[in-house]
């Protein structure tokens, strides 16, 4: 069955599209080994359905049974066909494109910052269509995200402003915001608190993207001591731990969101910030 499957022969094409159970177990145990989906596959896939309606279809295909075994086909599934996509397609095929900020969308190791430069100058250079240029914006907020976890808040500013033009040429007032918000984000890290601030409010109340839309959070690596004990990667103080928070918060939060009303307290509470103390005590009289 697999021969038939990796050939794109007709027939196993047909089961696969859908969701033929046994067709999917027989291409998982495959793809386990396998680095990347042949050539002529991805092109024969791609004729019927995007990446994430295939995945759809392994969905599918898998409903029911054992849930780890799903996860792993999943998982699998989306690296081989990824690096099929990749190496059939040239550098500026969209598709191979969408599918390289996927998979940088879940990497938060020390090089994925200098990787998602590299697709943002791709992008750049792929062409002025609106497909293109709505992924740059997208691949500069989670360029500006990386930036920002690796302290380098100058650069993360950067990046959230040019995602900003992008979208607000585009006339995505959505996404601009985010890119706004995490202008703010990087001014609060930077301990810029006023100016922080002044950046938020002109998104107080507009739509968010959403938590962790611009990808995944790099979680705290932890280091061991000379005495065998472990302490956390990096250091923060009192002041940056609550700015670090309510930086975590700006991204995605509006003005009046209990979330943010507290991260504004606890920012008050540890640096007397007269403002943020105000902000806080008018959302308590006001709920």
């Amino acid at each position: 069955m697999i021969e038939a499957i990796l050939r794109a022969e007709p027939e196993a094409l047909r089961r696969l599209a859908a969701s033929h159970r046994e067709s999917w177990q027989c291409l998982a145990q495959h793809m386990a080994s396998s680095d990347a989906c042949p050539p002529g596959l991805v092109h024969a896939m791609l004729a019927i359905d995007d990446p994430r309606g295939w995945e759809q279809r392994l969905f599918s295909a898998f409903m029911g049974l054992n849930p780890d075994e799903g996860m792993a086909a999943h998982y699998d599934f989306r690296r081989w066909l990824g690096a099929g996509i990749i190496s059939a397609s040239s550098p500026s095929d969209i598709v191979s494109l969408r599918v390289r900020l996927t998979a940088l969308l879940a990497e938060v190791d020390a090089g994925a910052a200098s990787r998602t430069a590299v697709l943002v100058a791709d992008l750049h250079a792929a062409g002025d269509a609106e497909a293109y240029r709505e992924l740059e914006g997208r691949a500069l907020l989670l360029l500006a995200r990386r930036l920002g976890e690796a302290d380098d808040h100058e650069g993360a500013i950067a990046a959230a402003g040019r995602a900003q033009a992008l979208f607000t040429a585009l006339g995505d007032a959505t996404w601009s915001a985010q890119a706004v918000r995490m202008h703010g984000a990087a001014l609060l890290r930077m301990r810029k608190i006023d100016d922080a601030l002044a950046v938020l409010d002109s998104v107080a109340h507009a739509p968010s993207a959403g938590f962790a839309s611009e990808g995944a959070l790099r979680g705290v690596g932890a280091i061991q001591n000379p005495d065998g004990t472990y302490c956390a990667e990096k250091q923060l103080d009192a002041t940056d731990a609550a700015l670090e928070h309510a930086a975590a918060i700006a991204v995605w939060a509006t003005a009046d969101d209990p979330n943010w009303i507290a991260a504004l307290a606890r920012i008050a509470d540890v640096t007397g910030h007269p403002e943020c103390a105000a902000r806080s005590q008018r959302a308590d009289t006001t709920r």
